[in-house]
C-alpha cells in the first residue's frame, strides 16, 4: 500500500518578502531558525 505524502504549500512572494526582512535584521542563513531553513524543509 503506497504512502501518501502530503503537498506543502509555499507562497514564494511571501517568503521573498520575509527573507529580505530577516537578512536586513541580520539574521542567520541556515540553522534552525535560518532564513532558508524553510526551502530546505520543503524537500524532505
Amino acid at each position: 500500500m503506497p504512502i501518501e505524502k502530503e503537498e506543502a504549500s509555499f507562497d514564494f512572494e511571501e517568503f521573498k518578502s520575509k527573507s529580505i526582512a530577516d537578512m536586513k535584521a541580520g539574521k542567520a542563513l541556515v540553522g534552525k531558525d535560518g532564513i532558508f531553513t524553510p526551502l530546505i524543509l520543503l524537500r524532505q
